[in-house]
Formats: C-alpha cells, structure tokens, sequence
C-alpha cells in the first residue's frame, strides 16, 4: 500500500507541475498588439522621476486595456500561462519584437 500510495504522489507531483496548454484568456495577435503598447508605455516612463511613473503607469495601463478591451484580470492571467509555457512565451516576444523593429524602422 506505501509503494502504491508513493507512486501516485509522484505521478500526481509531476502532473501538476506540467503546464497545460490552457487556451490564453487573450488570443496571440491582439496579446501582441497590447504588449507592443505596453512596452512603448514603459519606454515613455523611463525618463519620468520615479515618483510619477506608478500614477502614470497606471493611466497608461488602463488606457491600453481601454483601448485593446481587454480586462487587466485576463491580461495578468494570459501573462501568468505564458510564464507556464516557455516556448509560447518567445514565440508571443518574437513577435512583439518583430513589430517594435517595424515601428523604429518607420520612424527613420
């Protein structure tokens, strides 16, 4: 009964520690539209004293769900399964790279 019950544990231990390819709250090109807005946010944000970026960064944030309508909720919990799924992970930031790369491109 013990050998049984520690073979379950350890099935169950490495089950649970397998991502799962749970569907994204946010479907992959309006994530990479909404993440290439955030990372313009935070570029803006970086010169600002550090005592205004947390009130600006909260307008911007909200302004980018606004506009991409999206929740911050499904935001935070799409970002929360791409941290489970590496490859997903670089393959949504190749993306967003790619099309920041485009946006510099246009302004030269």
């Amino acid at each position: 009964m013990s050998r049984w019950f520690s073979i379950m544990s350890i099935i169950l231990f490495v089950a649970a520690c397998t991502p799962r390819n749970e569907r994204l709250p946010i479907d992959e090109p309006k994530l990479v539209a909404i993440l290439v807005d955030v990372h313009l946010a935070e570029a803006a944000m970086q010169e600002m004293p550090s005592i205004i970026q947390d009130s600006v960064g909260r307008i911007y944030y909200n302004q980018i769900f606004r506009i991409h309508q999206v929740s911050e909720a499904d935001f935070n919990k799409t970002i929360y399964l791409l941290k489970m799924n590496p490859a997903k992970m670089e393959s949504v930031y190749k993306k967003v790279s790619e099309t920041l790369d485009k946006k510099v491109e246009e302004l030269h």
